[in-house]
């Protein structure tokens, strides 16, 4: 597995610190590489840098079009520029943990949506929108509660709004539609597959799952 061509500058990492009061879950990013070691950002957590010492060993895991990968790592030293920094040994191999499209995650987002006419593309003459609470989310497509009468195989056009994007004019496919109970005034839930959406705005899902994934195992 190429090491180089995968783990690409400025990339986003995941650094989980394996033991000690501050055990757990923080973001960095890969600031530069040479043969024999990566220099990554020193993690924060609070405002203040997290203690890692040399020789202490760390798992670091990152997002690229393949997947997610991770690897195990040791702190070579401490650099204290401007912005800290962490020099950590060269990964011989990466292991992939998971594939990217199917790992979901909880979310609690609202949208609105259209119901789309025969032509799966447009929605019906004067049709209005009908409003959504998404509830989990993967790279792949979504389950939503809504106040819509959806069907297997309709189409739904919606704009989904994360925190720092905004994706425009995805196309889902509903893959399963079913009755909550008891009845509210979302008394309805659907699983929805993305069957049009960009690429990039794709890439954007992932990356805010793989945010979110750090989030949720930062409470647990």
């Amino acid at each position: 597995m190429d090491t180089e061509k995968l783990l690409k500058i400025n990339v986003r990492l995941e650094v989980e610190v394996l033991s000690g009061d501050f055990s757990g879950f923080y973001l960095s990013r890969l600031e530069h590489r040479d043969n024999r070691h990566l220099v990554i950002v020193h993690p924060v957590h609070e405002g203040a840098l997290v203690p890692v010492s040399p020789g202490e060993e760390l798992v670091i895991r990152f997002l690229n079009d393949g997947g997610v990968f991770e690897f195990h790592t040791e702190v070579i030293s401490l650099q204290p520029e401007r912005t800290p920094l962490l020099a950590v040994t060269t990964p011989s191999t990466l292991t992939k943990i998971q594939r990217r499209a199917h790992v979901r995650v909880p979310v609690s987002l609202e949208l609105d949506f259209h119901v789309l006419g025969p032509d799966g593309k447009h929605p019906a003459p004067g049709a209005k929108p009908h409003h959504g609470h998404a509830v989990d989310l993967s790279g792949g497509g979504m389950s939503i509660h809504h106040d819509a009468t959806l069907a297997m195989d309709q189409r739904i056009l919606f704009d989904l709004v994360l925190p720092r994007y905004t994706l425009k004019n995805i196309i889902g496919r509903v893959m399963r539609a079913q009755e909550i109970a008891p009845p509210s005034s979302h008394a309805r839930v659907a699983g929805v597959e993305f069957s049009a959406i960009r690429e990039k705005d794709r890439e954007q899902v992932i990356r805010y799952i793989f945010e979110r994934q750090i989030a949720l195992k930062k409470k647990a």
